[in-house]
């Protein structure tokens, strides 16, 4: 029996698990911390509660997920009334004060490699306005943040 070259079946499904594997090899390894303190490499991204770091895009990353938590709790309270609309922009001073202090964390972090914290932090400053859109702006900004957390805790 003779191999009929590279047109063989069997060889293009041998040379298809081999691509396979390599591509699993390639698969991004993420550095978390658990409950106890300890690190555990893991292939899928970090929960919320093990991030770790003292860049300023890991503070940064970490201030604008509770910013977008408490935007999102402060707006799910808001209703047609203007009492509802006076407590939502009262409720939102200290919010907006945050959002300041963020503003001068982020100087420090570089844009070109974390352009999805500046995306988030675009869309958390939508989520700061006591409109009724402004619930989904806190809502893409989860996404960016999430996008962001893959970045921060894949090791390089």
């Amino acid at each position: 029996m003779r191999l009929q070259g590279i047109s063989s079946p069997i060889v293009w499904l041998l040379l298809g698990l081999l691509l396979a594997v390599a591509e699993s090899a390639l698969a991004d390894i993420y550095r978390c911390q658990t409950e106890s303190g300890t690190y555990q490499f893991q292939q899928v991204p970090c929960a919320d509660n093990q991030i770790v770091g003292n860049t300023a895009a890991h503070k940064a990353w970490q201030q604008m997920r509770d910013l977008s938590d408490e935007g999102e709790r402060i707006l799910e309270r808001l209703g047609p009334s203007v009492e509802s609309i006076k407590r939502c922009k009262n409720d939102m001073r200290q919010f907006q004060d945050q959002l300041f202090d963020l503003n001068t964390l982020l100087k420090q972090v570089d844009a070109r490699a974390h352009p999805q914290l500046f995306k988030s932090y675009g869309y958390i400053q939508e989520c700061a306005e006591c409109r009724s859109s402004a619930l989904a702006a806190c809502q893409t900004a989860d996404q960016f943040l999430d996008q962001a957390m893959i970045n921060l805790m894949r090791i390089q």
